[in-house]
């Protein structure tokens, strides 16, 4: 017994429309590929800028933080080397000169401070470099998902997760 020429024409239309719709969901992928790769570019050349101001500002922070630590010693050891009679004669040559090489190392400390506090702060860098390593991952998730979806080697995942019933 053969098939009836309308069920025959209705199969070879539908074969037709599952064609066509696969190969719009295939361009509506490539597209959808093609933005997540851009934005993926643009958010890991960002994320490189981050990373790497992230490590120039600790390393000028401890770098300061070194300077400071050497002005404090040396101000200690200056304060062990204060003349006895520089309370009693503030015009003594060697009180004169020790109370100069002091207060150009409160300068230099007072100096070191400021450059310290108009640096950026590193905890804030390292917190947004860290958001957007996440925003990275995610983008590479879903360039792997889309690429999986293209290849067919996996099944697309429940719009719930890993988790979805």
């Amino acid at each position: 017994m053969s098939t009836p020429i309308s069920v025959t024409l209705a199969r070879v239309a539908l074969a037709e429309a599952e064609v066509t719709a696969r190969a719009q969901r295939r361009a509506e992928l490539i597209e959808r590929l093609s933005k997540v790769r851009g934005e993926l570019h643009t958010k890991s050349t960002e994320l490189e800028l981050k990373s790497r101001r992230v490590f120039e500002g600790q390393a000028a922070l401890e770098n300061v933080r070194g300077q400071l630590m050497a002005v404090l010693d040396t101000l200690g050891e200056l304060e062990g080397a204060k003349p006895a009679v520089a309370n009693y004669l503030p015009q003594d040559p060697a009180t004169i000169q020790w109370q100069q090489k002091h207060d150009a190392l409160v300068a230099e400390h007072s100096r070191l401070l400021a450059v310290r506090h108009g640096q950026p702060d590193v905890e804030v860098m390292r917190f947004d470099a860290v958001n957007l390593s996440k925003e990275v991952q995610q983008l590479m998730w879903s360039e792997a998902e889309i690429l999986s979806q293209l290849d067919g080697s996996l099944a697309r995942w429940p719009s719930g997760g890993v988790f979805a019933p």
